[in-house]
């Protein structure tokens, strides 16, 4: 499936209060390769779940369809995107002919 298709907004919390900065992380090198459209930075201790809806309903607003995925893939959908990352891993090795013995993942909300 091509997913370039459906933009993508983050909602980041700032538990730094002044910390975040678009230039000073690997997190917003990545964010800009995979397209992400628009990033909204709240303070730490916010409601992430209230944050996140209100970017939801900003998205259907504009006629959009918008998909919540809590931190740290925490809901059923997010628990998919992992399987379907292993899967596209799998994939890609069986089709490049790479063996493979370990893959680390460096996780966290």
């Amino acid at each position: 499936m091509d997913l370039s298709r459906f933009p993508r907004r983050f909602v980041i919390e700032e538990r730094v209060p002044g910390s975040y900065s678009s230039t000073a992380s690997g997190n917003n090198f990545m964010f800009n390769l995979m397209g992400v459209e628009a990033i909204d930075v709240v303070p730490g201790g916010s409601n992430m779940a209230q944050a996140m809806q209100k970017m939801a309903d900003e998205v259907a607003a504009q006629g959009g369809k918008a998909c919540i995925i809590l931190g740290g893939g925490s809901n059923a959908l997010g628990g998919l995107g992992y399987v379907a990352c292993a899967q596209e891993l799998q994939q890609q090795f069986f089709e490049q002919g790479v063996s493979i013995d370990r893959v680390v993942v460096g996780s966290g909300s």
